[in-house]
């Protein structure tokens, strides 16, 4: 996968800049959207990836070792949460911005399987959230567009 071989600061930022590109050039790239999304959509993949590889080897470790080691450093772990909350409000935006001139359709079943592991964990994170979860957003978002629910 090309996407790991791109530091995860440099993925964040590049969430961060996507930000201003939606919110500034709007319907300019609107012609971009779809490869917007594919990328988008990478990015939840790999990062849907990391967190069932990581809890797969923290519960090997906490058998083997009665601990709980991690596979990913904590920095590590904590940064792909946040770009995993960066895609998650990215798509959201996408989503809002161009839901009455794309067709994303073809996007609903990749973004529904790289979510999973969040929704499962949902109840946690809202618990004592100050905020609501950029997946809440993103589900949110979905909802409003009838065609993403499979």
């Amino acid at each position: 996968n090309a996407l790991l071989k791109v530091p995860i600061k440099r993925q964040e930022g590049f969430l961060n800049l996507l930000y201003d590109v939606i919110v500034q050039i709007g319907y300019g790239i609107k012609h971009f959207v779809p490869n917007i999304m594919n990328l988008l959509l990478a990015l939840c993949e790999q990062t849907e990836d990391a967190f069932i590889v990581n809890k797969n080897q923290s519960v090997e470790n906490k058998d083997l070792y009665g601990d709980e080691s991690t596979a990913v450093d904590r920095d590590d772990y904590s940064r792909i949460g946040r770009v995993r909350s960066l895609c998650f409000l990215r798509l959201s935006q996408m989503l809002s911005k161009f839901s009455f001139s794309i067709d994303f359709i073809k996007f609903g079943k990749r973004l529904w399987n790289s979510m999973t592991s969040s929704v499962i964990a949902l109840p946690n994170t809202v618990v004592n959230a100050e905020n609501p979860p950029s997946l809440l957003q993103l589900i949110e978002t979905v909802a409003s567009q009838r065609e993403l629910i499979p």
